[in-house]
């Protein structure tokens, strides 16, 4: 018991230790004539690596931009495309679907399962528009 006080005593402390470092970064949304605009963040400048904390406060990130668009001799060195995935959310139990309609859409849980059945019907459209109203806990 006593070493895992000690962890917890000593993982506390280090949590009331920390403090917040503020840091600045500078991005923008370029494009050329005729071309789609890109979002770019600034990687260097003057010849000098921007590392998180490179730029001190917010006057000198406005000082920064302010040199940066008198420039007006900028070269982008890279291009990185990334492609994300996204997944879809498990399927939605009854208890959940009620809490997300109540949350998004203000509905009470019968008219929440109202509209689970009237889908499960189809109504208009002749055949159902979702295979199967989970009642279960899973």
């Amino acid at each position: 018991q006593s070493a895992a006080l000690r962890l917890v005593v000593e993982r506390e402390t280090e949590v009331e230790a920390f403090v917040p470092k503020p840091y600045w970064s500078v991005e923008a949304t370029l494009g050329g004539e005729n071309k789609s605009a890109f979002d770019a963040k600034l990687l260097s400048f003057e010849g000098k690596k921007i590392s998180k904390f490179t730029i001190e406060s917010d006057e000198n990130a406005a000082e920064m931009v302010q040199r940066i668009k008198k420039t007006r001799a900028w070269s982008v060195k890279q291009i990185t495309e990334k492609e994300t995935k996204r997944s879809a959310g498990p399927p939605f139990t009854t208890s959940t679907m009620q809490q997300e309609a109540s949350k998004r859409l203000g509905f009470g849980a019968s008219r929440c399962m109202s509209a689970a059945q009237k889908l499960y019907e189809g109504g208009s459209f002749g055949e159902g528009l979702i295979t199967y109203p989970r009642t279960d806990g899973t």
